[in-house]
């Protein structure tokens, strides 16, 4: 009987000596897992800190070959170059008309631009030159119909015969001043040259404005298959849109 009970014991001790000879393994194994996770953190955070230190590209390469300088910056903020640039260039593009369509390699010469129709409030019928139209794009949505109808009116039917040519000539343009989260206000001082045969001197009349406008995402080129969409993504690559316009009246000079 002593002996059975002493068989008993030895076991029992074998089972606790095994016991903790397993609690001894784990714990050391949540030590050892311990310790390569703080290594993996400390590494990552090093990663990151050496990340955040580094200067972000200045220069960026485009799929055909064109080297651009970069900027780092919020979405919405544009620089004032930026700003007056496009400005400028959509201005001119909305309010001038050659009168012809550029030549393309199949035709090269040059043809007559016979416009596109804008219908006005009063159902009548005008027309504004192809670059007009393309570089409308540039212009919110609620604003772009409004200002095509207006340009309309500006356009002498000549020029949609070749016999005239309508020129903006932009003189100043101030710089922008910031009226919101990504919205600026530019004051432009500009003189539409309408040319012609019988004036070959041009008639001017002034064209000062002020413009509002806005930042905008820009669309994705991925998406620009059509002659639609490569008007639509050349308009608005800028990462800009003209959202208002009105009457400018310059102050005395003298003054």
């Amino acid at each position: 009987m002593q002996q059975i009970d002493a068989i008993r014991r030895a076991k029992q001790q074998q089972g606790n000596a095994n016991h903790l000879n397993l609690f001894g393994m784990f714990v050391f194994g949540a030590l050892g897992l311990g310790v390569l996770n703080l290594l993996l953190l400390v590494g990552l955070f090093t990663s990151m800190n050496r990340l955040s230190q580094k200067a972000p590209p200045s220069l960026v390469q485009t799929v055909d070959g064109r080297s651009i300088v970069t900027y780092a910056m919020e979405s919405k903020d544009r620089t004032p170059i930026v700003i007056r640039r496009f400005t400028i260039d959509t201005m001119t593009m909305l309010l001038s008309a050659s009168g012809k369509l550029p030549g393309t390699p199949d035709q090269p010469n040059q043809t007559i631009d016979a416009g596109i129709t804008i219908k006005l409030p009063d159902r009548t019928e005008r027309r504004v030159s192809t670059s007009t139209w393309q570089s409308s794009f540039a212009l919110s949505a609620d604003f772009r119909n409004s200002a095509l109808q207006g340009i309309s009116e500006l356009m002498t039917p000549d020029v949609f015969t070749g016999r005239a040519q309508v020129l903006l000539v932009p003189q100043t343009i101030s710089d922008p001043e910031k009226i919101g989260d990504g919205q600026w206000k530019v004051n432009m001082i500009a003189n539409l040259v309408t040319i012609s045969a019988g004036n070959p001197e041009g008639i001017t009349i002034p064209f000062n404005k002020e413009i509002f406008l806005r930042a905008i995402d820009t669309p994705p080129p991925n998406e620009v298959t059509t002659p639609l969409q490569k008007a639509v993504y050349q308009a608005r690559s800028s990462g800009l849109e003209i959202y208002g316009m009105r009457d400018y009246t310059p102050g005395n000079l003298k003054k």
